[in-house]
């Protein structure tokens, strides 16, 4: 793709950047859009750019034996609660309403983890090592 071509809507202005908390700076320089606090729209720059991060960890974890996996975002809050955890989360822990269940938006995957293979690993599986690229939610407001 040409650079002309990119969506980079912010790197027409100038601002000195002395002045400008770490956000500003990188929406200035075309890689997010700032919505609000904790949330943001990653521009095609940065998707670029963090693809090609993703890809060079992706090949050095397979070459490791690493298998990539995708745990779901959304997960039952009896794995946080069974390791003990959940105390220590709660104000951080993102919940979703009675009416789906005890569910919430995780901020770690370990309980999952936990979850997936403590009742069907078997020995000669291991040594076992899973990666996965997330986003993390927590709510970090005061």
């Amino acid at each position: 793709m040409r650079f002309s071509k990119l969506y980079a809507p912010h790197l027409i202005e100038h601002h000195d950047p002395k002045n400008l908390e770490t956000h500003e700076i990188i929406e200035k320089a075309g890689l997010i859009d700032y919505t609000r606090s904790g949330f943001y729209t990653i521009l095609p720059l940065a998707t670029m750019v963090m693809n090609k991060l993703k890809n060079k960890i992706r090949d050095l974890a397979l070459r490791e034996d690493f298998q990539e996996i995708e745990l779901p975002k959304i997960q039952p809050t009896k794995f946080l609660k069974s390791s003990g955890r959940f105390c220590s989360f709660q104000k951080e822990i993102y919940r979703l309403s009675e009416e789906f269940g005890d569910l919430c938006l995780c901020p770690t995957n370990e309980e999952a983890i936990n979850y997936l293979i403590r009742d069907k690993l078997l020995n000669r599986q291991l040594p076992l090592a899973f990666f996965q690229f997330s986003e993390v939610f927590k709510n970090n407001t005061p």
